[in-house]
């Protein structure tokens, strides 16, 4: 199953849909499908895909026949992200969860759109489906995360992110790095906070997902945004206290900084 199967029960276009699918970047159910290891750090933003990313597209997506493709790409991501964090938890998942948290979205275009002056712009109508066939595909690229090295999942991050990127260009010893070694970076770097930054928010994400199920715990109880950053709060007071394990995700995040401590040191 896929956001085009599902759109052309609407009787929408294929031009169309294709259209909306390119201008959003595939959406959020495709960004996860498609992610390097963690996954949900591409929820980092969320819900800038279809907000202030495509903010100059808004009139083209106010159109007829666009709105509902648009509406449904927003809700079926919605409906697979909520799914699979209904599944992992062992929380239901009820139509009214994956309403309001669509709302949400169309509320902030609608602000968005406000503030900067322009009078088209994609609304909510009552667009719905069952895309629960996506649920399936999520839970399987989590599942094997949580097979993986946690330690080889972020240094994969760090070797592939755009802060190492700017490393190379500038210092030769960047260069020499491989995926391996990638978090020796964050010792010999003179400036590296950036990497730092990134770094902490890769060990609150891999903690929270991979190692616990605290991500979809939050996102259940207060929604994809609001969940990921109450995550990056409870990770960041526990990254900031690593003696004290007060709870899975705490101790988690301490083991995580400790062996992340140790790979540095060790290279």
């Amino acid at each position: 199953m896929d956001y085009f199967k599902l759109v052309r029960n609407l009787a929408i276009p294929k031009e169309v849909a294709t259209k909306v699918y390119r201008v959003c970047n595939g959406g959020y159910f495709t960004r996860l499908y498609y992610a390097r290891p963690p996954m949900i750090a591409k929820l980092r933003y969320w819900p800038n895909g279809y907000t202030k990313k495509i903010i100059r597209d808004f009139p083209i997506l106010a159109r007829p026949k666009y709105n509902e493709a648009f509406e449904m790409l927003v809700f079926t991501d919605v409906f697979a992200i909520l799914g699979m964090s209904s599944s992992i938890s062992g929380e239901s998942l009820s139509m009214s969860s994956i309403e309001r948290e669509v709302d949400s979205i169309f509320l902030k275009i609608k602000e968005i759109a406000e503030e900067h002056g322009i009078p088209d712009y994609p609304i909510r109508t009552s667009v719905s489906t069952d895309a629960s066939g996506l649920i399936p595909d999520l839970l399987q690229k989590r599942s094997k995360e949580r097979e993986m090295n946690y330690l080889s999942i972020l240094s994969d991050a760090i070797y592939d992110s755009d802060e190492m990127q700017k490393m190379k260009e500038k210092y030769p010893w960047a260069r020499t790095l491989t995926r391996e070694t990638s978090l020796k970076a964050i010792s010999l770097s003179r400036d590296p906070e950036k990497l730092i930054t990134l770094l902490n928010f890769l060990i609150v994400i891999v903690a929270g997902s991979v190692l616990t199920n605290e991500f979809d715990r939050l996102v259940m109880k207060h929604g994809i945004r609001d969940g990921l950053n109450f995550l990056i709060q409870e990770g960041h007071s526990a990254l900031m206290n690593v003696e004290e394990g007060t709870d899975v995700f705490a101790e988690s995040i301490r083991k995580l900084k400790e062996d992340v401590n140790s790979q540095i040191n060790y290279f």
